[in-house]
């Protein structure tokens, strides 16, 4: 992948990946335990895949793209 792609992907990937974050956040302060646990789950297992499956092979790729704030 060329860096300008990579640039763009890291982004919008980013963006997608903070967005689900406070997502759960949301659901933690708002929902009952049964509720918040399936959402909490699901949104999980999301953001697992953005970055096992997205973020960490870009980063392998341009380890410079990587912020401080993730894993």
């Amino acid at each position: 992948m060329d860096r300008d792609t990579a640039e763009k992907l890291n982004q919008m990937t980013l963006d997608a990946y903070f967005k689900l974050h406070d997502a759960v956040a949301l659901v933690h302060a708002s929902s009952s335990a049964p509720e918040r646990k399936e959402y909490i789950m699901g949104f999980g297992r999301a953001l697992g895949y953005l970055y096992t499956d997205v973020l960490c092979p870009l980063y392998k790729e341009y380890p410079d793209l990587k912020p401080d704030n993730i894993a």
